[in-house]
C-alpha cells in the first residue's frame, strides 16, 4: 500500500492511537488507562517492517454475544432496538497469498451488498466499527468500503478525528488493537459495540445521536468479508 499509493507510517500509528484514547473511556479495555502518541507506536518493536508492536491486535481471552430476534417477537425495552438493515458476505479462499492484489479486500463487494440492501451510501453512516487485525487492515477497509477512494485512505485517517466524539467515528471501544480480541473472534466486538452505540449505552464514549452504523469482519485479513448495516429503531 505504500508503494503504490505513498501511504506514510504516521498516517497508519493515528490509527492505533485514536483507538487508544477510545479505550480509555471503555470498561474493561486492556490498554484502557494507557495514552499513546504517534511516536509511541513508532518507536515500539518493529515486529515484521513496517508494523509496530502497537499496530498489531492484541489477543485476550474473553467472549461476545447479541440477541438476535424477529421484529415481531423483540420486546420493546428502556433502549431503542437495533434492526439489521443490510448484510453482505463475499470471498473466495482463506489465504493471502492467493490474491494477485493485496491493496483490495472482499470487504468492497461485502458493502456493496449490504448498503444496496439498506439503499444507503457509506457517507450516511454515524460511525463505523472496522476489523482492525493491524492498522493498515483499517486503513484498506476504510477504502474498500467506500469511506474514501482506493489509496486515499492515508490522507483520510490523516485529516479527520477517529474519536468517539470526532468528526468519523471508528472503532469506539478502542477496537481489538486497544480493547483486545478474545479469541477467534473475528470482531464479534465491534458488532456488540455497534449494537451498545445505537442502543444509547456507550456511557462516557457514546457517539452522539447516532442512528446509522456500519460493522465489518472477517476470517481473515484478506479471506471472507462481512459487512452490517445496522439502524436505532425509534
Amino acid at each position: 500500500h505504500m508503494h503504490e499509493f505513498g501511504t506514510r507510517p504516521e498516517q497508519l500509528a493515528k490509527i492505533a492511537v485514536s483507538q487508544r484514547a477510545n479505550a480509555l473511556k471503555t470498561p474493561g479495555a486492556l490498554f484502557g488507562d494507557t495514552p499513546l502518541t504517534i511516536d509511541e507506536v513508532l518507536g515500539s518493536k518493529l515486529i515484521f517492517d513496517p508494523l509496530h508492536l502497537y499496530e498489531i491486535v492484541s489477543p485476550c481471552t474473553g467472549g461476545a454475544a447479541v440477541i438476535v430476534s424477529r421484529k415481531s417477537e423483540a420486546p420493546r425495552t428502556a433502549h431503542p432496538r437495533v434492526a439489521l438493515i443490510g448484510a453482505g458476505e463475499a470471498g473466495s479462499h482463506t489465504s493471502i497469498t492467493s490474491r494477485r492484489d493485496i491493496t483490495t479486500s472482499w470487504a468492497k463487494d461485502s458493502a456493496a451488498k449490504a448498503f444496496a440492501m439498506a439503499g444507503l451510501a457509506p457517507d450516511r453512516a454515524d460511525f463505523a466499527q472496522i476489523y482492525d487485525c493491524y492498522t493498515i487492515a483499517v486503513l484498506m477497509f476504510l477504502e474498500d468500503i467506500g469511506f474514501c477512494a482506493k489509496g486515499h485512505g492515508g490522507g483520510f485517517v490523516a485529516e479527520r478525528d477517529m474519536g468517539f466524539a470526532g468528526n468519523f467515528p471508528c472503532n469506539t471501544n478502542g477496537g481489538q488493537l486497544s480493547y483486545g480480541q478474545a479469541g477467534a473472534a473475528g470482531g464479534m466486538t465491534h458488532v456488540v459495540e455497534g449494537v451498545r452505540q445505537l442502543m444509547g449505552r456507550a456511557g462516557e464514549r457514546q457517539v452522539a445521536e447516532a442512528t446509522i452504523g456500519v460493522v465489518h469482519g472477517n476470517g481473515g485479513v484478506m479471506s471472507d468479508q462481512v459487512t452490517l448495516i445496522l439502524a436505532q429503531e425509534g
